[in-house]
């Protein structure tokens, strides 16, 4: 197995999305702090959200290091599954309602995590519930945030 330094186009993605997460962490310094004692302060969602995006990138760039040069090579630019990702998150937005959120969310990471070349049916099975049993617990239950309504 050769294993070789990636081109630039296999190390885009991890150096982007530690971009994004520097900029959403940096973003948050400037948030104020918990009005209520012992409740995350405005910034706690968006400092997590940089760090789980760090964890991404890490593992990407891990993959890119490691992976046998050709299999990098091979990789399509994968146009189409960013617009099949842009047109799934698209719907999403417009059919989701109150309710419709818990029952749209899997739907929808299922179908992102298809498109993101995922293909173990138990992984397709367990994970998109599992997240939306996150977001409804930590947000709903645990932070009061109210799920979205429909939009228009």
């Amino acid at each position: 197995m050769n294993v070789r330094p990636r081109s630039a186009a296999a190390l885009a993605e991890p150096v982007i999305l530690a971009a994004i997460a520097i900029g959403v962490g940096w973003n948050s310094m400037s948030y104020p702090g918990s009005v209520v004692p012992d409740a995350p302060s405005p910034a706690f969602f968006p400092r997590l959200l940089a760090g789980l995006l760090v964890g991404c990138a890490l593992v990407l760039l891990a993959r890119a290091t490691t992976r046998p040069a050709e299999a990098n090579e091979k990789e399509p630019l994968g146009l189409r599954r960013l617009g099949g990702a842009i047109a799934a998150i698209a719907v999403f937005l417009t059919l989701s309602g109150p309710l419709d959120v818990l029952i749209l969310l899997p739907v929808l990471t299922a179908l992102l995590m298809l498109l993101s070349g995922e293909r173990s049916k138990l992984a397709l099975a367990v994970a998109p519930i599992g997240f939306t049993l996150f977001i409804y617990v930590v947000f709903v239950r645990w932070l009061g945030v109210a799920l979205p309504t429909r939009f228009g």
